[in-house]
């Protein structure tokens, strides 16, 4: 029996079915409230419970969707009805018809909107899976970055600090999240696994934007990749809990954390291949992993690898307990211990322009400090080495309750941006709020001697 597809309304041609009258329409369409799709049809045999697929082709190959259950009246027709709130993408289509677990009938070939919209939906689909790895890939870099950083860091300066259980309990502390109301400096574990949740939610995300998902691969790679830098976290702090109290079975960590390593770099390179990314964003920044290799030239602070200089007064001391790889500085008041002064540096490899950096450092702010409350924030531009550089300065207040109860700390950040829109120098002022303006001419003066490449 002759049979015919249509979709959107359009008559695609004929064919006779192998198996039964298979389907003879098929509509997909768009609502107020996401999308309908109808299919109908007849089969040789009335009054079965079959099971109903779309296909999407994608590249040549065909994805399959969710199945359906559908009810086949006694006279053997069907009128199958799906409302969907998410979105079905246009381009070639096909219905399979299942009976059990066995696949019995596959209808001929359709197309769902015109040349020009397929290829503009696929191109904003496939923008957006790259967005999602180049997220992905920050959020693992992260972690690498900081593991690599406090093992090094370890490595290099540990015999300067007197190996008594408070001091490795501090170098703990600044790896790993003990209490909930830690700030910056105890919870780096806590913003690595606040980072690789949201990798995952954006995922969970996309499962609840689509009816039907032509990549399943990628998905099921991303997905993989931030799970498998979840683990990775777990093992850079078994290592650091072993160094300090069993440094002998650090071995087989370190054999653990290399493998984890190499395979994040292999799924790194696939999904890079199969979303033609030519310059992905790296999965290791080198700088990051080093610790922060510097010399002291009286009070001037010289940073070997990033070429920083700073110059600070003898009412400082620099603490070499790391706190992060992206803060390469840190300067203790001997006034007041609570009061300090770091130098950092961050990467922003999805900014364009220098409004997404200073919107990337409030957001960054607001979301890893308690008790965010904004004072002020405004653009700036310097004149640096003869050159007009652009920056950002910003105020704001912060809570911590490990010092003094209910204390309220203020921050005032000072940036300069790099020419490539996507790095950030600061020095950061970090003092209790009562005593933060008798440090304001201080800082000032830091400020005057910060110099950046």
């Amino acid at each position: 029996m002759v049979f015919v597809c249509v979709l959107g309304g359009m008559w695609l041609g004929w064919r006779r079915s192998l198996w039964a009258d298979g389907v003879e329409a098929l509509e997909i369409g768009e609502e107020l409230e996401g999308y309908v799709c109808v299919v109908r049809g007849n089969v040789s045999q009335g009054g079965k419970r079959l099971a109903l697929a779309l296909e999407l082709d994608w590249e040549g190959k065909w994805h399959s969707g969710p199945k359906h259950s559908l009810e086949v009246g006694r006279d053997g027709g069907f009128n199958f009805i799906l409302r969907t709130s998410k979105q079905i993408l246009r381009g070639r289509y096909r219905v399979v018809l299942y009976e059990g677990s066995q696949r019995r009938y596959t209808s001929r070939i359709f197309s769902w909107g015109r040349a020009e919209q397929i290829q503009e939906e696929r191109q904003k689909f496939l923008d957006h899976l790259r967005d999602l790895f180049r997220t992905s890939v920050v959020a693992v870099r992260e972690v690498i970055a900081g593991g690599e950083f406090f093992i090094r860091t370890i490595a290099k300066y540990s015999s300067r600090i007197k190996r008594v259980r408070k001091s490795r309990l501090e170098w703990i502390r600044h790896w790993k999240k003990v209490e909930a109301n830690e700030t910056e400096e105890g919870k780096y574990t806590f913003y690595l696994h606040r980072l690789l949740e949201a990798g995952l939610r954006n995922l969970k995300d996309l499962d609840e934007l689509l009816y039907l998902n032509p990549c399943p691969e990628v998905r099921k790679d991303l997905e993989y990749l931030l799970k498998l830098a979840r683990q990775l976290v777990v093992d850079y702090t078994n290592w650091l809990i072993l160094w300090s109290y069993r440094p002998k079975e650090l071995e087989s960590v370190e054999r653990d954390i290399g493998q984890k390593i190499y395979i994040l770099s292999k799924i790194y390179k696939r999904l890079a291949k199969a979303l033609r990314i030519v310059s992905p964003v790296r999965l290791r920044w080198r700088w990051l992993e080093r610790p922060s290799e510097f010399r002291l030239e009286g009070k001037d602070y010289v940073e070997k690898w990033l070429k920083i200089r700073l110059s600070f007064s003898k009412r400082w001391r620099v603490s070499l307990v790391p706190i992060g790889p992206r803060v390469r500085l840190c300067l203790i008041s001997l006034q007041n211990p609570l009061v300090r002064i770091y130098l950092e540096v961050n990467d922003y490899p999805l900014s364009r322009s220098y409004r997404d950096l200073r919107m990337l450092t409030v957001v960054q702010a607001q979301e890893g400090w308690p008790g965010f409350q904004k004072v002020e924030s405004f653009p700036i531009t310097l004149k640096l080495q003869g050159e007009v550089r652009h920056g950002f300065h910003f105020v704001f207040l912060t809570r911590d309750d490990r010092y003094v109860i209910g204390g309220v700390y203020k921050n005032r950040v000072y940036q300069i941006f790099g020419k490539d829109k996507k790095r950030v120098y600061t020095l950061r002022l970090f003092a209790p709020s009562n005593v933060f303006e008798s440090f304001q001419k201080e800082f000032e003066t830091l400020i005057q001697t910060f110099r950046v490449p």
